[in-house]
């Protein structure tokens, strides 16, 4: 069995409209040559004295965001831009791999490696650079966004709010998703890929899925906002491959740590069009939502709330009746 030609997701489909600046990460071996890309871009985008395009014998990675204003990508230093915008006239294809594309091994100016390692495949390098900083501090942008056109105040107790206030936070908890998102070329490799930490990057990206919520927090000035939105779904970071990895991890333990595990498709380039997602990626992806309950991480977020607050107000349906006045505390009570 085999998934549409076109992608599910608004990631996968910005990929396939755009090929040539984001093929990188929609291939998943070999080498592409200049004469491949130019034919599919209509015009001479990489010059003649350089006969191969990119390599992608190993790992390549970008970071995008999406939000209030559609879907972005995000170069090394952190510049945004939204992708229907890159074009070869406002980024010329091979300063736009160099700027925005990272590849396995060393780290590029504008990542900051831990644990003094001195390479990483390119999807670490991608979540310890500035571009995902920024990617996460537009998600926190456009949620403070949001918050006040809804006209939303996340400090007022829900048991003081008036019907009107209480119909924001309805309003806000069913608007506009935002996520930071990492794209890959191929799944991310387990204990055996010879990442340079602990569990492959597998468990590099699980740690990433943890550690959201608190730098989300560090970029807004309503802890209580940081909790709602993340705990809700509306906030999420997430990882999309084009295709399989013989030492892939286990995209499970990912799901785990509240990472959103998707996948794009791959490029054909000898027909210069993506093709179906296969199988494997079929399987890949249905093995991320095989998760333990009892696994699940807690949020990683410091001085939000006490232990004794609930955190399911986005359950509720009707505003409930007004408790004491000792009793609201804050968003969830």
């Amino acid at each position: 069995m085999q998934g549409p030609p076109i992608g599910q997701t608004p990631l996968a489909s910005a990929l396939l409209n755009n090929p040539v600046h984001f093929g990188p990460v929609m291939t998943t071996g070999g080498d592409v040559t200049r004469e491949q890309v130019n034919a599919l871009a209509g015009s001479p985008v990489i010059p003649h004295d350089q006969a191969t395009a990119f390599s992608a014998r190993n790992t390549h990675a970008m970071v995008f965001s999406e939000g209030l204003d559609g879907l972005h990508v995000h170069s090394h230093s952190g510049v945004s831009t939204p992708v229907n915008n890159v074009t070869n006239e406002t980024h010329p294809v091979p300063q736009f791999y160099q700027s925005h594309l990272f590849r396995q091994g060393p780290p590029p100016q504008h990542v900051n490696l831990p644990d003094n390692r001195s390479t990483a495949h390119a999807e670490a390098l991608a979540v310890h650079s500035e571009a995902y900083r920024s990617s996460v501090k537009r998600n926190a942008d456009d949620i403070e966004q949001f918050s006040d056109i809804m006209d939303f105040d996340p400090e007022v107790g829900v048991g003081d709010a008036t019907p009107e206030q209480f119909e924001n936070l309805l309003n806000f908890l069913s608007g506009i998703p935002v996520s930071s998102n990492i794209a890959i070329n191929r799944a991310s490799c387990g204990h055996k890929g010879g990442s340079g930490h602990v569990g492959g990057c597998n468990q590099e990206m699980a740690e990433t899925g943890e550690d959201y919520p608190e730098m989300l927090q560090q970029y807004m000035n309503s802890s209580q906002l940081a909790f709602l939105a993340t705990q809700t779904g509306m906030a999420s970071f997430g990882v999309s491959a084009s295709g399989p990895y013989k030492e892939q991890g286990n995209p499970a333990r990912m799901a785990e740590s509240d990472v959103k595990v998707s996948m794009h498709n791959s490029f054909d380039w000898k027909k210069g069009q993506g093709r179906p997602i296969s199988r494997k990626q079929q399987e890949y992806e249905a093995r991320s939502r095989e998760v333990d309950p009892s696994k699940k991480k807690k949020v990683k977020l410091k001085r939000i709330l006490p232990s004794s607050h609930k955190s399911d107000i986005h359950k509720r349906q009707d505003p409930p009746p007004p408790p004491p006045p000792s009793s609201s505390q804050g968003i969830f009570v």
